[in-house]
This record gives structure tokens, C-alpha cells and sequence, in this order.
């Protein structure tokens, strides 16, 4: 992870929030961490963090609600966090 750039480490989190937070029936995940720690997890601010998910939002590639987030486009993220998507 050391060798991506902000955007794609965000991209990465996002992918794994599945495997560690319970995914409701509308398809968000219920992340039970703030803001904050998940910019620790990361190692940006916080107001990084939240840039690059309302990129993500702008792209359509997640959707946000309260501390919930659904993943509108996994392979897009995917792709992205591997490098091959440019902003």
C-alpha cells in the first residue's frame, strides 16, 4: 500500500470494509469507525479522506449515508486502487 498515491489507499480500504463490517440489505455497509479512524487506517487526514470519498461519490463508485457506505462499483475501485484508472 506503500506505493499508491492518497486516492488509490482510500480506493483499498473501501474494497476490504466488506470482509470486516456487516453488509445490510440495502447493500450498505455499516462501518462502525469514524471518519477519523479510518484516515488513521489509511495515514491521511481527515479531510483527505473525505475528499477522496466525495470523489468516489462524484464518479458514482460509492454512496454514502451517515457512517454507512455502499459500493456502487467494485471493479471501478478495484482497477482504480490497482492504478489503472486515472483520476
Amino acid at each position: 500500500m506503500g506505493q499508491k498515491n492518497m486516492h488509490q489507499r482510500v480506493a483499498e480500504i473501501i474494497m476490504e470494509l466488506p470482509m470486516h463490517f456487516e453488509t445490510l440489505s440495502s447493500g450498505f455497509i455499516d462501518v462502525k469507525l469514524r471518519r477519523e479512524d479510518l484516515a488513521n487506517l489509511v495515514g491521511v487526514a481527515t479531510e483527505s479522506l473525505i475528499r477522496a470519498f466525495s470523489y468516489f461519490q462524484e464518479k458514482n463508485w460509492i454512496q454514502l449515508k451517515g457512517k454507512q457506505l455502499r459500493i456502487e462499483a467494485p471493479n471501478k475501485l478495484k482497477q482504480f486502487s490497482d492504478g489503472h484508472i486515472l483520476k
